[in-house]
Formats: structure tokens, sequence, C-alpha cells
């Protein structure tokens, strides 16, 4: 693949994944297009170019244009169905091609800060700086996980478990040197809890970010 069409793949995926955050994965929340491209890093100037993305995730059905100004810019857009299946999966297996996209570990989707990448190691484990995002991210996540504790109905052995995943993480959070494989583990056991809580509809809203926190490590 030549440059010129990774970077098109790239800001492509990129949008689509900025407007499934954006919209907390719901196929019914509109959002700004102008936000959306804003977020990833497109200025003024860039409008056509993000009326061409637009215009293929829509033609791919992964996106729906609800309202244009300027010559077909996007105002107003929402995921589609097909869409949040394809970043979910595009975010659960980074080293595979997704339907429309090659792997995201490869497209470096918003340049993926404070990434790192190991191979051919035993027992080791990753140091790394937290970017302001994911601090920003993880503590928003943090107090939603609190807040909406008492609606998961956890039983006693399984609510002791997610206190103590999320204790570690918050000390991984304010350590000099957080490891990211310890991260990744604690966001993991979350997953797993949040999925089997008896309060499904809350446990499955809190789930659905995990993704996004682990894409961002």
């Amino acid at each position: 693949m030549n440059d010129a069409l990774k970077e098109k793949q790239r800001l492509r995926i990129a949008y689509l994944n900025k407007v499934y955050e954006l919209s907390s994965a719901d196929t019914d929340s509109f959002i700004n297009g102008a936000e959306a491209a804003a977020q990833i890093g497109m200025e003024n100037g860039q409008e056509d170019e993000v009326r061409t993305i637009a215009n293929y995730l829509e033609g791919e059905g992964l996106l729906k244009v609800a309202a244009r100004v300027r010559g077909g810019f996007p105002a107003n857009v929402r995921i589609t169905h097909a869409g949040i299946k394809e970043i979910e999966g595009a975010l659960s297996h980074p080293d595979q091609p997704t339907q429309h996209f090659m792997p995201i570990n490869i497209l470096n989707v918003e340049t993926m800060i404070g990434s790192n990448i190991q191979q051919g190691t035993i027992a080791s484990s990753q140091n790394l700086e937290l970017s302001a995002d994911f601090l920003t991210e993880m503590q928003n996540f943090i107090a939603e996980l609190k807040d909406q504790q008492s609606h998961l109905d956890l039983a006693d052995e399984v609510g002791a478990e997610f206190n103590s995943e999320l204790a570690t993480i918050e000390a991984q959070m304010a350590s000099p040197k957080p490891k990211n494989a310890i991260l990744r583990e604690c966001l993991g056991s979350l997953k797993r809890i949040l999925e089997g809580a008896a309060g499904g509809a809350a446990g499955a809203t809190l789930a659905a970010k995990i993704p996004l926190l682990l894409a961002m490590l």
C-alpha cells in the first residue's frame, strides 16, 4: 500500500472511530461532522477532504450523513450498525484487517500516542508515559464505573474483584512508571465482569467503552 492510500485509510477509520466515540456507539445519536474532523487533527481548508471521507464511509454503509452544508460538507452524521461492527472488530483485533480497513496497528490511527509494541520477549513488562487523552478518558471512565456500580448488581465475590481491579488501575495511573501490561489486564478483567453483570444494560454500556481505552494504550 502506498503512503497516499495508507493516509486515506488512516483518516477514514480515524473519522469513523471518532464518530463512534462521540456518539457512545449509538446509531440514533447525531454528531457534528466538523467537530469529529477537528478532533482527529483536520483543519480549516480540508473541508473537501472531510466531505470525501464522509462520502466514502456513507457509500460503504458505515456512516449516515444526516445534513450537509457548503457544497456537501457533512454537518451532522451518525454511525450505522455496520460502522459499529467495523470499529469494534478493528479495536478487538488491531493486528487483523477488517472488511474495509488495514489493521489499525499498521494504519496507526490518530497516531496512537503512548503506544508501545514488544515482540519476542519473555516475562517482560512495559512502562509508558500515559497520554493526556488517555488520562482524561480513563478518569471519566472510572467516574462512570463508581457512579454505576450500585446498578451493576454484582455478587459479593465479583464485587470485590471489581473493586480490586479498579484500585489497581488507579494506582497505575498515579505511578510515575505505569505498566502497560497491568493496565491492559485490569481493563480486560473489568470488561469480563461488566459483560457478566446482572445489571445488564449498565454493564454492557460500560464494557463497550473498554476497547477504545485499550486502543489508546
